[in-house]
This record gives C-alpha cells, structure tokens and sequence, in this order.
C-alpha cells in the first residue's frame, strides 16, 4: 500500500513514469497500473483487488499465529541439538488441524 501511495503522490507532482519507477524502485508497468487505477476509483483504487482461486481457509488471525510461529526458532531435540526450522508437522498441524499449507 505504502508503494502505491508513492507513486500516486509522485504523479501528483507531475513526474514522468520511469522516473517514479527509478524513485519508488518499481516498474514503469506498476506505475500506469496504479495511476491508472487511483485515477478510475480513487483511494479505493490502491487497494487489493480480489483474486481467483480457492478462498482462505484460516481466519487472518490464525494465519499471523501461525507465521509467527513459523518465525521462531524451535525448540531444541531430545539430544539437545539446537534446530533452525520448524518441521511440517510441527508448524502446521499443531497450531491449526490442517496438514496443508496450500489452505491457509
């Protein structure tokens, strides 16, 4: 969102595309998209638009927790070898009764 911003208000000063690309470190595509966008609906413009595919499965919260998690160092083995990465199992399944990742 914060990159949409840029490039709309960077527009609003009157620069060319590929010099709010180099200033936002985008692509000039990306800016004709987003001006392009703020300019038929506004604000609501910038924000995200659904996409196709199978809904989420997992409320937001479940999903932050989850990532989380994920982004904490586990617990130590049985031989108190030190671990860097959660497993599948451990990650997933505990926290959510789901084995798929795929779903969230």
């Amino acid at each position: 969102m914060v990159e949409r911003a840029a490039v709309v208000l960077a527009a609003a000063e009157g620069l060319p595309a590929r010099e709010i690309a180099v200033r936002v470190g985008c692509s000039t595509k990306l800016v004709g998209r987003w001006r392009a966008r703020y300019e038929r609906d506004g604000i609501d413009g910038l924000g995200d638009q659904p996409r196709s595919g199978r809904p989420l499965t997992h409320a937001a919260e479940t999903r932050a927790l989850l990532i989380a998690k994920a982004c904490t160092r586990p617990p130590q083995t049985p031989e108190g070898q030190r671990r860097e990465r959660w497993t599948y199992r451990e990650c997933w399944a505990r926290r959510s009764g789901c084995l798929s990742p795929k779903l969230m």
